[in-house]
Order: C-alpha cells, then structure tokens, then sequence
C-alpha cells in the first residue's frame, strides 16, 4: 500500500509492505520525495526503504533467523527537449543476516551484503510518424562478487483503426558470485568457506524478443495481447 500527496512543487509518498509464507515473513516501509524544478523541465526524487524478513525453514536448518535491509535511491527525471526525456537513477542497498538458501545441502553465504544499481532510460518521441522510442540500461553490481547488465528496448508504432504494434527486445548477463561453484556437487566445496551452488548466482545470460499489440476501444477501454520467446 502507499500514499502519496502532490503539492505544486512535486509530491511525498509513504508505503508499507507486507508478505507472508510457511516459512518466510517479511514486512517493509518506503518513504520517497520528489521535486519539480520551476521550469517544469526536471524533477529530484529520493527515498529510503527499509525491510524486515524472519526465515523459519520447515526442515529445521534455519530457525528464527532474520535479516534487515535498508537501501536508499537518488534520481532525476529530464526533459532534455520537445521529443527526448531521460531518466537516470542510482540505488544502494545494504543487508545484514541470514542470506544461505536452507533447503540447498553445505549453502554458505556471508551474513552482509551490499548492492548497487545504476538504471537509465530514454524515451525518444518520433516526430511525424507519431512512434515512440524507448531504451533502458540497469547495471547491478553485489558485495557477493556477482554484477549484471541488462538492456532492454521497445518500438511503439500507433497503425490505423486505433491499434498499436509494440516489438521488444531484452538482454540480461550476469557473473558469477565469487563463492559459485559449477556442479558436480560438491565440487569446489571447503568446510568454513562460503559455498553455493544455486545457479540463481551463476554466471549466465538471457534473450528475450516480444511484440504487443493494443486495440483501443470506446469508453477509453483498451484490449491487448503479448506473446514473448525467452531463452537462458
């Protein structure tokens, strides 16, 4: 849930979050600020966000564990001129607790980690043909030794009859954690060393094209379909 309220000169927005599963709780709060500079061309925001997870594995490993989370993000919106806006953000995120997965045999990871994640988009209006442009970049890099880049662009294209066609492209690539072994399990594995072979932290990549299609109807309703390939 948030709440946000708007004044002349930009907007306050606080939000609480809540989930819950057999074995995994978590609760958080966000507080975020934005500001619109006099000319309308450029706008601040900042906000913090904090978390609390408690992890009570069901076959007993981890009992009554927690972790604390507590990032911060800065970013500016640009109106760089009739046809281009950009966005550009950073973020830093910093966690201590219990971070191994319970239910992966000798998983050992630190007990602290800190990401940081650089996000920019441009969105680019064509004149004459009455497209949009849209391109976005994300690097993240964590204290686990594990970075990701990710690239993704999308074609708005408005046809005749109300319809719009949309293709879309994104790429992710990802490093390994320091601590990542590749199987055969346990391979690499020393007892008092941090050790995983969840492949959710191995060095890998996706490929992902799409297209939507959009049909505007009356009553301002709209319909659309999407249809995407994935490949790991």
């Amino acid at each position: 849930a948030k709440l946000r309220r708007y004044d002349e000169g930009g907007s306050i927005a606080v939000g609480i979050a809540g989930s819950t599963e057999r074995d995994y709780r978590s609760q958080a709060a966000s507080f975020e600020v934005s500001r619109n500079e006099a000319d309308g061309n450029r706008t601040w925001v900042a906000g913090v966000a904090a978390a609390a997870d408690r992890i009570d594995s069901v076959n007993g490993v981890a009992t009554g564990e927690r972790r604390r989370t507590l990032e911060f993000q800065f970013g500016v919106t640009q109106v760089w001129n009739a046809d281009v806006v950009v966005t550009s953000s950073v973020s830093w995120a910093h966690g201590n607790g219990y971070y191994s997965d319970p239910y992966k045999p000798l998983d050992t990871r630190p007990r602290s980690r800190d990401v940081v994640a650089w996000l920019t988009r441009v969105v680019r209006n064509l004149p004459g043909s009455g497209a949009v442009a849209r391109l976005a970049y994300r690097y993240q890099h964590d204290s686990f030794g594990a970075s990701g880049h990710t690239v993704e662009a999308e074609f708005v294209q408005p046809l005749a009859g109300e319809w719009t066609l949309s293709p879309r492209l994104r790429y992710y690539t990802q490093h390994a954690a320091d601590f990542y072994r590749d199987p055969v399990f346990p391979q690499g594995y020393h007892p008092g060393s941090y050790y995983t072979a969840d492949t959710r932290l191995s060095a890998f990549g996706a490929f992902t094209p799409g297209l939507a299609i959009e049909k505007r109807l009356a009553g301002g309703w709209s319909v659309d379909a999407r249809i995407e390939f994935y490949r790991q």
